[in-house]
């Protein structure tokens, strides 16, 4: 049994948590670690090259999302972020909306589409994580296949300044991207969230574009687990299996896929890993199974069950990925 455990951004969790958050379970898959080469890539890449897929990100979690978008279609992601201006440099602080009720994203929704309705773009905000643009037919852009000119994922810029991003972004995306934020400076939805104690969402994020004219391939004996949005509409896209809670019982490969653009704390969303991946992935190495552990931002590990000499120091996995990262 093969399994392959990708996680977006497990070293920057740890290093918001803290020294002192223990997760026993990632401890001691990392016990029985060795260290492997991997080339540098996106979470993104990872999924799509499994699946044999061009790199389309929003046009396979808007399918998860339930927008049912068609082959041929350029769509991008719009998520919803809080920019924070310093001296000089602008920071991304937060992505996502969480607390916004349904009716002030509905609300949203049809406000930005009479906006920029002529220029082309038609905006979705199904849930408070995930927004998305669909470029009209006969759009400039409507016929790229890659994300070319767009910026990267968000989560590898949380907490960073975002300038060297924007400024090597397309122009006509930078100039989009400035006027989504003056829309947003003035939308009614903004001044409520900072009067309940909210962050605003002060930009719209522009990323994982693409238009995607054949669907994807996966293995018949993959099985696929994880809370993935990404994972999921590839297999659904696919016609393959997926599911979320993770149960590593049958043979064959296992494929999971852990995104970080999940709400709650650091220390919130590495319990959930450990209780929920780490230790059933724990149990599946101690039946013999053999397992791949690929972090997006710390590299990759070979895992299977050894002993521990006794003079050896236990594996710390916030030493091992943040301190020595």
């Amino acid at each position: 049994m093969q399994v392959t455990l990708q996680i977006d951004e497990l070293s920057a969790l740890l290093e918001s948590a803290g020294p002192e958050f223990v997760c026993d379970s990632l401890n001691q898959l990392l016990s029985w670690s060795r260290p492997v080469p991997v080339a540098e890539s996106s979470p993104e890449e990872m999924l799509c090259r499994v699946f044999q897929s061009a790199q389309a990100t929003a046009f396979y979690t808007a399918l998860a999302d339930g927008l049912k978008p068609e082959l041929g279609q350029y769509w991008l992601r719009a998520d919803p972020v809080s920019l924070q201006a310093g001296m000089s440099r602008v920071f991304l602080a937060a992505c996502g909306a969480p607390q916004l009720p349904t009716a002030d994203r509905q609300q949203l929704q049809e406000t930005l589409n009479q906006h920029f309705s002529e220029d082309g773009l038609e905006f979705f905000l199904p849930n408070n994580q995930r927004w998305y643009i669909r470029l009209a037919e006969g759009h400039s852009y409507a016929n790229s296949e890659a994300a070319a000119g767009l910026f990267p994922s968000p989560r590898a810029l949380l907490g960073k300044d975002i300038s060297k991003a924007t400024t090597a972004t397309d122009k006509y995306w930078q100039q989009c991207f400035t006027e989504l934020q003056m829309f947003l400076f003035a939308e009614p939805c903004n001044k409520q969230r900072e009067n309940s104690g909210h962050t605003a969402i002060t930009g719209l994020w522009l990323w994982g574009g693409g238009a995607v004219t054949a669907l994807p391939v996966v293995a018949t004996n993959l099985h696929s687990w994880g809370n993935s949005s990404l994972l999921q509409g590839l297999c659904q896209a696919s016609d393959s299996p997926w599911h979320q809670a993770i149960k590593i019982t049958a043979e064959g490969e296992h494929l999971i896929h852990w995104s970080t653009e999940q709400s709650g704390t650091a220390a919130e969303q590495l319990q959930l890993l450990d209780q929920q991946v780490f230790l059933p992935l724990c149990n599946a190495v101690t039946q013999g199974a053999s397992a791949q552990l690929v972090v997006a931002d710390a590299g990759c590990w070979h895992i299977r069950q050894r002993l521990r000499w006794p003079w050896r120091k236990s594996t710390n996995a916030w030493t091992m990925l943040v301190k020595n990262g």
